[in-house]
């Protein structure tokens, strides 16, 4: 496809969902067959406009995640780590609250998202060099145990710090430098960064949330610094297509230079390694992994307080996708406007949800009400078909009382298959997971496990 008959297309689908949706600013990039293009529309935040570009500064959020996989992978080429190993192999302090899962985790548990404790554990601990070693710490006793170690999938941001840890104790050095060396620099992402001080010298864009007047500016900027490792990294669409070229397995890099993986190792990241229910098919080593027919969809994607990020490609088509965000709902966007691209330029197209049905007796099953936080995930049967509702806590409303004018539309969920669903577009994926005696016991929403409550109230 033509730049010219790109861009028109993009923006018949980018400006109508940015007044919809209240996004500010948008910014799609594209790399295919070795070109990148970058174009952008709306503004860097309302308070103080500037146009958004493929230069333009976004938090990524948990595409973060990768690169803190694709360091662990330069580390076990290097003889430095491995993936079968023990976590207590490289932190021999190491707790958590089941003594006995801290001292069996393995570093492969923490890069498949399988370790099975709260994974949805953020702490401010300060910006000093310390603040990963300080969070770990106090995962000892902030993060129980969920489900068994090793069984059941469920995304785990607190698993990532740990793995931030293992970075830092390996190399000897700060978790941002250990990057920077490693990935950063020899891949020559010169707009990538982690510090806001560094990021306010360049042109960024600030997060937005949704409000009955209008999006209004997200405060704080960014995440503590001790949940850099899940998702602290700034950049820009340009930075992340480069990034996206290297993992496409290294083209159009110098020989010269020391890339951060081997072609072997590249390719090991995004072999399946478990079910990632609720976010994709699959994970690999801290990649999500869709299929479409008969290709590999490789990608990620972030939210950080009104930041949300796209990112998307398909490695044997030379094809990837960036989709930064500066609205609270642009994920919604983001996901439309990449699956839009697979599709038009590389003709891969992500499944949509089934169109089973559902008796009343068969959803009775399913309705109840699943822990989460900050509100809880309620399921009930409504007008012949399972919807989802976020309730918020009591004290969560009295603590945050614009939260509730925030909370996203119910949603239907269409069966696909045994106590397997999904809704709309962009697909989200629904899994409920039975105990040992056949009743539901957890709900997977969100990538994230819910255990089951209590029963749902009625509408």
């Amino acid at each position: 496809m033509d730049a010219t008959k790109l861009r028109r297309g993009l923006r018949a689908i980018v400006e109508p969902a940015m007044r919809e949706l209240q996004v500010p600013g948008v910014v799609v990039g594209v790399s295919h067959e070795g070109r990148d293009r970058c174009w952008g529309w709306g503004v860097t935040n309302v308070e103080f406009p500037v146009p958004v570009d493929g230069d333009t500064l976004f938090m990524i959020g948990s595409t973060t995640k990768t690169f803190t996989g694709t360091v662990i992978m330069r580390l076990v080429e290097d003889g430095k780590v491995r993936l079968d190993a023990p976590v207590a192999e490289y932190l021999p302090r190491f707790r958590l609250p089941d003594r006995e899962v801290a001292k069996a985790v393995t570093v492969h548990h923490l890069v498949t998202h399988t370790g099975g404790w709260t994974g949805d554990y953020f702490d401010d601990v300060g910006r000093g060099n310390d603040a990963v070693a300080r969070v770990v710490t106090r995962m000892g006793t902030r993060t129980p145990q969920v489900t068994p170690l090793g069984e059941v999938w469920s995304y785990n941001n607190a698993g990532f710090y740990v793995l931030g840890r293992i970075i830092e104790v390996v190399t000897g050095k700060p978790y941002e430098d250990a990057v920077r060396e490693l990935v950063f620099e020899p891949l020559g992402l010169e707009r990538t960064m982690f510090f806001a001080e560094d990021v306010m010298t360049h042109k960024h864009a600030l997060g937005h949330l949704r409000s009955k007047d209008g999006p209004v500016v997200a405060r704080p900027w960014g995440l503590p610094r001790s949940a850099v490792a899940a998702g602290g990294i700034a950049s820009t669409a340009s930075d992340q297509l480069r990034y996206a070229r290297f993992h496409m397995n290294g083209c159009d890099f110098p020989e010269e230079r020391r890339l951060p993986l081997r072609p072997e190792s590249v390719a090991t990241m995004q072999e399946p390694r478990a079910e990632a229910g609720g976010l994709a098919d699959a994970v690999g080593v801290t990649w999500l992994l869709e299929r479409a027919g008969r290709r590999q969809v490789v990608g990620h994607g972030g939210s950080i307080n009104g930041q949300m990020s796209a990112f998307k490609m398909v490695p044997p088509l030379g094809l990837a996708v960036t989709v930064l965000t500066n609205g609270q709902w642009g994920a919604l966007l983001a996901n439309r406007v990449a699956e839009w691209v697979l599709a038009e330029v590389g003709g891969v197209r992500l499944a949509g949800p089934g169109r089973r049905r559902l008796s009343r007796r068969a959803a009775a099953a399913y309705e109840g009400r699943y822990r989460g936080d900050p509100g809880h995930i309620v399921v009930r049967f409504d007008d012949g078909a399972l919807v989802v509702h976020t309730e918020l806590k009591p004290e969560t409303i009295k603590e945050h009382p614009e939260l509730p004018d925030q909370l996203p539309a119910p949603v239907r969920l269409m069966p696909t298959g045994p106590d397997r669903f999904a809704a709309g577009e962009p697909l989200r994926r629904a899994e409920f997971l039975r105990g040992r005696d056949g009743t539901v016991e957890w709900m997977r929403w969100g990538g994230r496990v819910r255990r089951v409550i209590g029963g749902a109230p009625r509408s």
